[in-house]
């Protein structure tokens, strides 16, 4: 967080977040080889002369779980930092994140 001096973040706060990234990439790290996984495996069913189209769509499904569960998790994390964030920190940020 490049603004924690300017939000008055504690170091308790900086400990629950750093974990909560730190589980994050875990989590997106091992989607991410899944996704590439589904991405091959869907290339593999395209590439052929014949398309089972059946096939193609359940895999695209696949693929489309993985990605909603990246953004998930995403989402997941930027509610967890701001649900340790104060009112005050959350205002803070808010002013300094304007334009």
């Amino acid at each position: 967080m490049q603004q924690q001096r300017t939000i008055g973040l504690k170091p308790e706060q900086r400990t629950t977040i750093t974990r909560a990234i730190q589980e994050f990439q875990t989590k997106v790290l091992d989607l991410q080889w899944q996704m590439q996984d589904e991405t091959q495996r869907l290339t593999e069913l395209l590439d052929k002369p014949a398309v089972d189209q059946t096939a193609a769509l359940a895999q695209i499904d696949k693929l489309l779980a993985v990605e909603r569960d990246v953004k998930r998790a995403h989402i997941g994390l930027l509610i967890q930092i701001k649900n340790n964030l104060t009112a005050d920190q959350q205002a803070r940020l808010r002013q300094v994140s304007s334009p």
